[in-house]
C-alpha cells in the first residue's frame, strides 16, 4: 500500500487514516505499507504479515502509527520510525491465510488488542466490538450478527361453517353444500333442498 500526496513537506494535503486492514504477503518482498511525503498519516489497528519490510515512512510531517500487529517480516518491521508502544510482533493465528480467510482463531493475540477507532462494524458488517477492545485485522472474532426480525404471525384461519345436514339455494343463485363449501354456476342435483325466496318448501 502506497500513500502518497505528490507534494512535499508542509504542502503535503489531507489526512490519510488507514485503520483495520490485513496486508498478507507469503514471499517476504516489498513494503506492506509505503508512506510518502504526505501531511498527516494515522495507521491503528492493522495486520501486517509476510513483506520485508513492513511499515516504511518517509515523511516528516505528522505520523501516527500504533495497535498494530507486524509479524513475518524480512529484514525490517519498520524503516523512519519507531513502533508504536502498543504494536505487536505476533502470529496472528488466521483462520486460513493461505486461501484468503483472515479471521481470527480463538488463541489470536490480535483479539482485543487493538484500540477503539469509532467503528461499529467489521468488514464483513458484523457488530464491533465484542471483547474489552476492538480486534487488530479486518474481521472481528466471534463476531455477533445483528438480531433478525421475528417472523410475522400466521394469518388467522377463517372458522369452519357449520354442518346442518342441508343444502341451501339462495337467491344469488348460489349452493351451500353441508359443510360450508359455495359453489356457484353448477347444476346440481340434491334431495334435500331449502328454497328461500317469500316462502321455504321441500322438494323430494
Amino acid at each position: 500500500m502506497f500513500i502518497y500526496d505528490g507534494m512535499s513537506g508542509a504542502d503535503g494535503v489531507g489526512r490519510h487514516t488507514i485503520h483495520n486492514n490485513v496486508l498478507y504477503s507469503a514471499a517476504q518482498i516489498g513494503y506492506g505499507i509505503e508512506v510518502r511525503d504526505i501531511l498527516d498519516a494515522d495507521i491503528k489497528n492493522n495486520i501486517i504479515v509476510g513483506f520485508d519490510k513492513s511499515i516504511v515512512s518517509s515523511t516528516t510531517e505528522t505520523f501516527s502509527e500504533d495497535y498494530n500487529d507486524i509479524y513475518g517480516y524480512g529484514s525490517a518491521a519498520t524503516s523512519g520510525f519507531a513502533l508504536g508502544a502498543h504494536s505487536i510482533g505476533l502470529n496472528p493465528e488466521f483462520t486460513n491465510a493461505e486461501i484468503g480467510d483472515f479471521a481470527l482463531q480463538s488463541a489470536s493475540p490480535a483479539i482485543d488488542a487493538g484500540t477503539n477507532l469509532g467503528y461499529t462494524v467489521d468488514f464483513a458488517g458484523n457488530h464491533v466490538y465484542n471483547g474489552s477492545a476492538p480486534d487488530m485485522g479486518a474481521f472481528e472474532h466471534a463476531a455477533i450478527s445483528p438480531v433478525p426480525e421475528p417472523p410475522a404471525p400466521p394469518a388467522p384461519v377463517p372458522p369452519k361453517a357449520p354442518d346442518t345436514g342441508l343444502a341451501t339455494v339462495l337467491s344469488n343463485p348460489q349452493i351451500i353444500l353441508a359443510g360450508g363449501v359455495i359453489i356457484t354456476g353448477l347444476l346440481v342435483t340434491i334431495w334435500r333442498v331449502q328454497y328461500r325466496a317469500n316462502k321455504e318448501r321441500s322438494h323430494p
